[in-house]
């Protein structure tokens, strides 16, 4: 028997032989080291079409309407933080 221990992520805990309270941070905690190890081990492929200039027309590419696009699609937001790493411990 739990003793009325349960909360919304499951049966109690055991450490040390005693019954602990699953709380929310920890239900938070294990919910996102979960997510994390999905997120490592998977290998994502993107393709993006850019519009090279307002024109269309071809081989006339304009870098600021390029790095605009990846700004605005999150790209560079996404290859910064990778850059820095992940500061989270989990």
């Amino acid at each position: 028997s739990n003793d009325g221990l349960r909360s919304s992520g499951g049966a109690p805990r055991r450490l040390a032989g005693r019954a602990q309270k699953t709380t929310v941070g920890g239900n938070f905690t294990r919910q996102l080291k979960k997510l994390r190890d999905r997120i490592d081990n998977t290998h994502p492929h993107y393709i993006r079409c850019m519009k090279p200039n307002a024109e269309l027309v071809p081989d006339n590419f304009r870098s600021t309407m390029i790095i605009e696009q990846l700004r605005y699609a999150g790209v560079l937001e996404a290859i910064r933080v990778s850059r820095v790493g992940d500061p989270q411990r989990y």
